[in-house]
């Protein structure tokens, strides 16, 4: 079975299945980027991404690979380790924030195996959705998307409003 991802006015992207182009629902799009391929694989294996309202579109083994792919495809979500070779996640999340325009920046959740406090200040300071401790349990990373979508939901019906208010000015 394939699926396409066909762009709505604002964030997010409306799922459709290629035989039917029957539309599922609004699903926003997601970048992982894990340099440990089982983790990786574990991760990708035992979400039900859709379910929660999310694609999985791209994954990344590094720091530099994900920046990459980040301001060439635009995810809605980064799911990044915090330790990766070529950059790290904290500096990652940084050179997106400085460089890509507001309104395609995405929201990033951080998966580290460190308990360092100072891991969480840092993620804390730049803003991001959540910070997971691996191993990650399955149930968390699935409360933590659910968390996710609300606010981008938030985001897109925002963009939505300003749009129209932009449009049509009173």
């Amino acid at each position: 079975i394939r699926h396409t991802l066909a762009r709505t006015g604002g964030r997010g992207y409306y799922l459709r299945h290629d035989a039917s182009f029957q539309e599922i629902g609004l699903v926003y799009r997601v970048l992982l980027a894990e340099d440990e391929e089982l983790v990786r694989r574990a991760i990708i294996a035992t979400i039900h991404w859709e379910a929660h309202g999310f694609a999985l579109t791209d994954t990344a083994k590094d720091g530099g690979e994900a920046l990459s792919l980040i301001f060439r495809t635009k995810p809605d979500l980064v799911v990044t380790d915090i330790r990766m070779p070529v950059l790290d996640g904290i500096s990652l999340i940084r050179m997106v924030r400085e460089e890509m325009d507001e309104e395609d920046l995405p929201v990033f959740i951080v998966l580290t195996a460190h308990s360092d406090f100072n891991y969480a200040r840092q993620a804390v300071k730049l803003d991001v959705a959540d910070f997971l401790l691996k191993p990650l349990d399955e149930e968390e990373l699935a409360a933590s998307l659910d968390k996710t979508k609300a606010r981008l939901d938030r985001k897109t019906r925002s963009g939505i409003l300003e749009a129209i208010s932009g449009a049509h000015p009173a």
